[in-house]
């Protein structure tokens, strides 16, 4: 075990300094933001995890001579803080909701990690998420929306006219829009009508959660396919949470909608009045 902790840490280091130094970029191309993001949470969990097993181990397992952990560990802290900069900077260039809910979700498990706090890794943790609550609240106020640059405004693909997905999404008609699913005439729940908003947006205004709850399981809620969970109006403010809670009667697939979306909401779009 110990020898295989120690792999994974030397593993990820070298991974986390490749993001930090951009030879991963360099070695294969040019990267998009959203790509970039995606690699360095990827390295980011990875370096964690290893922090974690490694100084686990160390205290059941003897390491290696020629492996001083305490010297390793040291250079922890500016690895990671170099590897969180790089991620907020990309999280910035091209904000996406359901990535920045699974970096602060990242950032407050592994504060309350014992090895991490150990490691003194944990103040770390707590200043990338100051920084990340702050660049979300700066988003909205800038754009007066969560929704992402990259992707909210691009209205999917679809075989069928845009009127006859909105009125069977409105009238929660669920059997042809489960038709629709199947037979691929709607690919995405991102389909806007004449004001700008998502059909699963219209599913939620218009409680019909019957066919939010299909939306949902059909496409999810993450990347561009899946429904956008930072969807706001342009002028009220009001979020998707704002219209599932206001669902009567709230049923269990209007409580199931709430809780898919409020999970991977980062905590500034949950607490946004």
């Amino acid at each position: 075990e110990a020898a295989h902790a120690l792999k994974y840490w030397r593993q990820s280091e070298e991974a986390a300094k490749e993001v930090v130094e951009g030879r991963f970029s360099s070695a294969t191309g040019a990267q998009s933001s959203a790509a970039s993001l995606q690699i360095a949470l990827e390295a980011l969990e990875a370096l964690l995890s290893s922090c974690i097993g490694l100084t686990a181990i160390s205290k059941v397992s003897p390491l290696p001579l020629d492996f001083n952990l305490d010297r390793r560990t040291k250079t922890a802290p500016s690895v990671l803080s170099a590897l969180l900069d790089q991620a907020l900077v990309h999280l910035r260039d091209e904000p996406d909701i359901a990535i920045a809910g699974r970096l602060e979700t990242m950032l407050k498990q592994g504060r309350k990690r014992r090895e991490i706090q150990e490691l003194k890794l944990d103040d770390v943790l707590a200043q990338a998420s100051l920084e990340l609550t702050d660049l979300l609240e700066s988003h909205i106020r800038s754009t007066g929306t969560f929704a992402s640059r990259s992707g909210s405004n691009i209205a999917p693909h679809h075989r069928r006219p845009p009127d006859e997905i909105w009125t069977a999404v409105v009238e929660g008609d669920i059997t042809t829009v489960e038709m629709m699913v199947r037979d691929k005439s709607l690919t995405s729940p991102r389909v806007l009508d004449q004001q700008g908003h998502s059909i699963f947006w219209d599913a939620c205004a218009f409680h019909q959660m019957d066919v939010a709850t299909l939306l949902l399981r059909a496409f999810g809620a993450t990347g561009l396919s899946g429904i956008d969970i930072g969807e706001v109006h342009s002028t009220r403010g009001t979020t998707l949470l704002h219209l599932v809670a206001a669902a009567r009667p709230f049923t269990q697939q209007a409580e199931f909608v709430f809780r898919s979306i409020f999970e991977l909401s980062p905590e500034a779009l949950q607490l946004h009045r």
